[in-house]
């Protein structure tokens, strides 16, 4: 492979961390999973992940190295300031200490906002454009444990002034709400991430109407999920189709505000709560048809086109645009 253009990208998560070898159409020509074993710290899982990165460049020559981390972080520096599902990671240069172990340069970003990057490039907005090309305006949500996104505007991705652009997870929908997440109240992800759908599932089959969830979980409402709702709604459950319908709209005015925002050509949305499929999306897109100012209403909205790859494919596609 030495004779084909490459990057190293790597995917820092709190659960697992992805290394792969990236051509510049996106394509994985080598990759490597493994669980990142937080209490380790990251002296440790950084030295694995440098072990991993020089196994996967071996009979290739990768021009630099892309990475996509948890923040909130320094983008202009590859500092991870801290991430709040892995402890002792506070100030990690993790830039410095991959460009001094692999000789490479490298650029670091926000998981979501490369996510974000991947579908503009090789995603779903790589052929959504004008004549089928890419789209240069394209803004994306994460919606899993927590919400994220990303925006791309005129074919550069948007980070802010202190690099901590597009959290449209705090967007402020019910200011008077009694929903509060991480001290913000009546924000998006504290009423349609994972956690909160779980949380309001949980209190509605309290109150006794019948439901398939209470099945699901034994009669025990503290152990529904949100993938318990989405597996019960799937079957035609009608509390857990309202919850669905219900998450759906809220996250329709999420993307509302964000259209609103940045005026993209394609709004694509990825996370396990997406895995809903239409259920979810058709009140979504029913919301931005009914309540977006006129010249946005028709605005395609798109489920994620590279599942668990985004962030592998989001870091080499900094690292191909740097």
């Amino acid at each position: 492979m030495a004779d084909i253009d490459t990057v190293l990208a790597i995917d820092l998560g709190g659960t697992n961390f992805r290394v792969g070898l990236v051509d510049q159409n996106g394509r994985l020509l080598a990759k490597d999973r493994q669980p990142t074993r937080i209490e380790e710290g990251p002296q440790v899982i950084l030295q694995r992940i440098i072990d991993s990165a020089q196994r996967l460049r071996e009979g290739a020559a990768p021009l630099r190295v892309g990475v996509a981390s948890p923040g909130p972080l320094d983008p202009f520096e590859g500092v991870m300031l801290m991430a709040p599902n892995m402890p002792g990671w506070h100030n990690v240069r993790i830039r410095d200490i991959l460009e001094g172990a692999l000789g490479l340069p490298c650029v670091v970003d926000n998981d979501a906002n490369l996510a974000g990057l991947g579908e503009q490039r090789y995603g779903a907005g790589a052929h959504a454009g004008p004549g089928g090309g890419r789209v240069r305006n394209l803004v994306y949500f994460t919606v899993s444990t927590g919400i994220g996104g990303g925006a791309i505007c005129d074919d550069r991705l948007v980070r802010g002034s202190r690099g901590f652009a597009t959290e449209f997870g705090y967007f402020i929908l019910d200011m008077d709400g009694s929903t509060e997440h991480a001290g913000v109240p009546g924000n998006l992800e504290g009423m349609c991430a994972g956690p909160a759908i779980a949380r309001y599932a949980q209190q509605r089959a309290l109150t006794g109407r019948a439901t398939k969830m209470m099945e699901m979980v034994g009669g025990v409402a503290g152990q529904i999920t949100a993938k318990t709702v989405s597996e019960a709604a799937a079957a035609g459950d009608g509390l857990a189709l309202e919850i669905v319908r219900r998450t759906g709209r809220i996250l329709g005015y999420g993307v509302i505000n964000a259209i609103h925002a940045f005026d993209p050509e394609i709004v694509v949305l990825g996370g396990s709560v997406t895995l809903m499929g239409d259920l979810l999306f058709d009140p979504l897109r029913e919301t931005v048809r009914r309540y977006a100012l006129e010249p946005y209403r028709e605005t395609p909205i798109q489920r994620a086109a590279l599942g668990d790859d985004a962030g592998l494919v989001g870091a080499a596609a900094l690292a191909w645009a740097s």
